[in-house]
C-alpha cells in the first residue's frame, strides 16, 4: 500500500454573522478544501500556503494559532491502494467575491 501525506487549509470568512467556507471543485468531480501533496523539504504550513496560491491565487494567508486537524483515508488509484493523511490548518480570510471569481472557475 502506498502512502501519501498532504496539507491544506480551511478558508472561511464571516459575512454578517454567517460563516462561509471556500470549497473547490476538483477535476475528478469532488468538492474539497484547498490541499495538496507535501513536497520534499517542505513543511505542512508551506504546502498549505503554496497550494492556496496555486489553486486560488490567494496569498494573504494568516493561520489561526492552535488549529491543526488531520484526516486519514484509503483510496485506490491506478490499481494501487493508497493510504492518505491530510493535515488541515485554518485561516479566517477576508476576500471579495470578485477576487474568487477572477481566480477560479469552480468554487462554492
Amino acid at each position: 500500500m502506498g502512502i501519501e501525506k498532504s496539507a491544506g487549509i480551511v478558508l472561511f470568512r464571516n459575512d454578517s454573522g454567517k460563516n462561509e467556507f471556500l470549497l473547490l471543485k476538483y477535476p475528478q468531480g469532488h468538492w474539497d478544501f484547498v490541499k495538496g501533496k507535501i513536497e520534499q523539504n517542505e513543511t505542512p504550513h508551506g504546502t498549505a500556503q503554496r497550494e492556496t496560491k496555486e489553486e486560488t491565487s490567494i496569498t494573504n494567508i494568516e493561520f489561526i494559532d492552535g488549529f491543526e486537524e488531520s484526516v486519514e483515508y484509503d483510496f485506490r488509484f491506478k490499481k494501487e491502494d493508497i493510504h492518505k493523511k491530510v493535515i488541515f490548518f485554518l485561516d479566517s480570510l477576508f476576500f471579495n467575491d470578485s477576487d474568487i471569481i477572477n481566480g477560479l472557475s469552480n468554487y462554492s
